[in-house]
């Protein structure tokens, strides 16, 4: 089957699972192919012992098959939750239960449905405009709740998040930043890929603005992060 993800079209053949999430993601089954994404079989799951279902081995490692070849075209993914307000996206990244997902959903709480919603929950694609730009896409691998949006966003800015009791946000210098998105991305890459996904971190943290953030669980937190976040010049 074929799917129009991030720009591409996107030739695969999904279990339930990512079949299900990337419907919206559908396309003219005609349309020329730029990525063939697939997953790994039963014998790589058996021989690399994964830590959990075969159903969950192939979603994974079918979104790795895609975010592998969209380097090929100026893209990659960043373990994140992303929305979009007023047209922009805001990435918010940290380790699995800091509470990033908590965080995006009190944007929707503070600027309401029309203003606001969820791109991508887990793994939003970042890819490079034909301005130059960078832009978040929505894609099928969108985390458990499957919150996700078949449509693009100017990517206004990347925060890295942690708890603390009081809510703080600073920006943050692109080495330090390359650093931090090289921990939440996809790092089994060989040489070739990952020298395409090093150079285009480096891309990234020249031209987006990135922030490190202090944060509790409350809407004041995400009015301290979109306030900080929003009047960056990118």
């Amino acid at each position: 089957m074929k799917y129009k993800i991030a720009d591409l079209i996107v030739e695969m053949e999904p279990d339930e699972k990512t079949r299900i999430q990337a419907e919206k993601y559908l396309t003219d089954q005609n349309a020329k192919v730029d990525i063939y994404a697939v997953a790994q079989s039963r014998k790589e799951y058996e021989e690399r012992k994964y830590n959990g279902s075969f159903e969950s081995f192939r979603y994974i490692t079918l979104g790795s098959s895609f975010y592998r070849h969209l380097l090929d075209f100026g893209g990659c993914m960043l373990h994140s939750s992303a929305v979009v307000v007023d047209g922009k996206a805001y990435l918010f990244s940290a380790p699995c239960g800091t509470g990033k997902s908590t965080h995006t959903q009190f944007y929707l709480e503070l600027f309401g449905s029309d203003r606001a919603f969820i791109i991508n929950d887990d793994k939003p694609a970042i890819k490079r405009g034909e301005d130059g730009k960078f832009y978040v896409h929505g894609t099928p691998w969108s985390g458990k709740d499957d919150l996700s949006a078949d449509t693009s966003a100017l990517l206004q800015g990347i925060c890295f998040l942690q708890r603390d009791k009081e809510n703080w946000i600073r920006r943050i210098d692109p080495q330090d930043a390359f650093i931090r998105m090289y921990h939440q991305c996809i790092r089994n890459l060989d040489k070739e890929y990952m020298v395409k996904q090093l150079n285009l971190f480096e891309e990234i943290t020249k031209k987006v603005p990135i922030f490190e953030m202090g944060c509790n669980p409350t809407v004041d937190a995400a009015k301290v992060s979109f306030g900080e976040m929003s009047k960056a010049e990118i």
